[in-house]
């Protein structure tokens, strides 16, 4: 996977996270933003942790957020 297809597929993940969070009920939409945005600036040191990253966002919006709905 080349760096323009990583930047895609990390800027999806990051507004469809975003998106989410019009969907929280039981939890500080502002705290559950402001996190997702520190997490996407922190950045990831090789491939590997990249790709340990994203998959640990797609599992955490696959799940419902974590249950945090």
């Amino acid at each position: 996977m080349n760096r323009s297809d990583r930047v895609v597929k990390v800027l999806r993940l990051y507004r469809d996270l975003m998106k989410a969070s019009n969907t929280l009920q039981y939890t500080d939409k502002d705290f559950y933003r402001r996190t997702v945005r520190l997490k996407f600036r922190e950045t990831p040191t090789d491939y590997e942790d990249f790709k340990q990253r994203y998959k640990a966002g797609v599992t955490f919006l696959g799940n419902g957020l974590g249950g945090l709905k």
